[in-house]
C-alpha cells in the first residue's frame, strides 16, 4: 500500500513526552506482531520521537492525533488508553 502524502494526513502536532511515556509508546507499538489496531498508531508515534533539549517529543499528523483522542475517549480502561489520556492532558489537548 502506498504511503499517504502529508497533505492527506493533515497538520502535525508536537507532543512532549516523559522518558517513561516514550518507552511505553515503543512497547505499545511492538507488543504484537500484527500491524493493525493501536499498534500501528503507536508505531507512527514512535517513528517520530526525537530528543530535543534532553526530552523526548513526537510530532504526529492530524490523523494519528485523532486516533489517540479516540483511544483516550473510550470508556474502557487499559494501559494504552491511559497513556493517551495522560499525554493529551499534559499537552493541553482536549480529547
Amino acid at each position: 500500500m502506498p504511503k499517504m502524502k502529508g497533505r492527506t494526513l493533515g497538520k502535525t502536532t508536537v507532543l512532549k513526552l516523559t522518558d517513561k511515556q516514550a518507552e511505553e509508546a515503543r512497547d505499545f507499538g511492538t507488543i504484537k506482531k500484527t500491524t493493525g489496531g493501536y499498534q500501528s498508531t503507536f508505531q507512527d508515534v514512535v517513528r517520530a520521537i526525537k530528543i530535543i533539549g534532553g526530552k523526548p517529543v513526537t510530532q504526529v499528523y492530524a490523523v494519528t492525533l485523532e486516533k489517540l483522542k479516540g483511544y483516550a475517549g473510550r470508556t474502557d480502561t487499559g494501559s494504552y488508553q491511559d497513556w493517551c489520556r495522560e499525554v493529551l492532558t499534559a499537552n493541553s489537548i482536549d480529547w
